[in-house]
């Protein structure tokens, strides 16, 4: 019987044979030995947008740009197509987030600048003259993103183009002060943290807290439950709040609670709240109006760091106004992996044609599970396999 591991192992002998058997220096006496690695690429200029101008980026270019207009400008960059059959949104982002990796945003905004619409041209102008460019090589600090992260430790976090996105601005200066991170169970939408945590030790410029209603599964957290273990992460005393109170009133008190020890403890640090599991734990009706409270303390800057992040939230209401940003979880797709795997090679100084990276991908892709949450398991090590086989080394152990 032929197993998924059976299968994947099969391909990636396939991959090796492929990858040596296509690259036309493999080998040849004239390109130096096989295990001599290329040099290094050139050092590139690096510039970055903060949270806040990436995103007026995006809102203006969705507002006066065509799906044309917008490929046009990706592709003056050499690099193409940008359309991913998504919303005009989230293609907005991938293009800015691509083009931050690769080195190609002062490219990009220039086409921009460049084109025909004059509040697009005058946002490019301003971000290309304010903006500082670096040059980044190969170890240097400009050039190590924590937005742009693909390995957390020895942890993959693949794709998720708008949740790197929208964290930037949320702990940033922008009007932004809620995220909520919605999809369908087992979709990694608790593997947010790992990710937040990392640009959090990272930048050290927002401490998170993290709670887990997961953890209260076999008895309900009360109000007084969350609010002592964000009090305990953040090293406050134990809330006390005063007159004591009970039901709806206790959860009022409760944010008033730490909207004041925060403003005594920290002044204007940000804080970023996070709550997972609110889509499959049963909530009491008071820790539910808690999270509430205290998500509108953050809408109505009440404390102007507090920022709180819901993960499996199901409230639309709350996603339409302007400072509540959403991320829609998806399946890490075939356009993020082809994108992963040319960053891969360049990080390791060689290189690898991009029809060979698509097959690379269209092997692994047809390789998983068919089941969507057993797919979403093995993929971290089936890319960890891939590139062992494609690189001849173990490259993300």
């Amino acid at each position: 019987m032929t197993t998924p591991g059976t299968q994947t192992r099969e391909a990636l002998a396939a991959l090796a044979a492929l990858h040596h058997g296509l690259d036309p220096t493999y080998g040849d006496p004239a390109y130096g030995d096989p295990e001599d690695p290329p040099g290094p690429p050139a050092a590139a200029v690096t510039v970055r947008l903060s949270g806040a101008d990436r995103r007026r980026l995006v809102d203006v270019v969705v507002n006066d740009c065509t799906p044309q207009d917008l490929e046009r400008a990706w592709s003056s960059t050499g690099r193409g197509p940008a359309t991913t059959g998504t919303d005009l949104r989230t293609t907005v982002h991938r293009v800015v987030e691509e083009a931050e990796r690769d080195g190609r945003l002062e490219e990009f905004l220039g086409a921009l600048r460049d084109g025909r619409f004059p509040a697009v041209a005058a946002l490019a102008e301003r971000l290309l003259t304010a903006v500082p460019a670096a040059p980044a090589g190969p170890g240097d600090a400009a050039a190590e993103d924590p937005y742009a992260a693909d390995l957390l430790g020895r942890r993959l976090f693949l794709g998720r183009t708008l949740l790197r996105t929208h964290l930037k601005d949320l702990v940033s200066d922008s009007r932004s002060r809620v995220l909520l991170v919605t999809g369908p169970r087992s979709c990694g939408k608790s593997h947010t943290w790992y990710f937040v945590s990392h640009v959090a030790q990272q930048l050290r410029t927002f401490r998170p807290v993290l709670v887990d209603l997961a953890e209260w599964a076999d008895g309900l957290c009360t109000p007084h439950d969350l609010m002592s273990s964000v009090a305990a992460q953040l090293e406050l005393p134990e809330p006390t709040p005063a007159p004591p109170a009970r039901g709806a009133d206790q959860a009022r008190r409760l944010c008033d609670w730490l909207v004041a020890r925060l403003y005594d403890a920290s002044g204007r640090t940000t804080h970023l709240l996070v709550v997972d599991s609110l889509d499959h734990v049963p909530l009491q009706a008071d820790t539910a109006a808690l999270i509430d409270h205290l998500t509108d303390a953050a809408v109505r800057g009440r404390h102007p760091g507090l920022r709180v992040l819901l993960l499996g939230h199901d409230r639309p209401a709350l996603g339409v106004l302007d400072c509540v940003l959403t991320e829609p979880v998806g399946t890490v797709d075939r356009r993020d992996l082809c994108a992963f795997f040319g960053r891969l090679a360049a990080d390791l100084g060689t290189e690898i044609a991009p029809p060979l990276v698509e097959t690379v991908v269209d092997r692994l892709l047809a390789a998983l599970p068919d089941d969507r949450a057993a797919a979403i398991r093995r993929l971290p090590d089936a890319v960890r396999d891939t590139a062992d086989a494609v690189f001849d080394r173990q490259v993300l152990r």
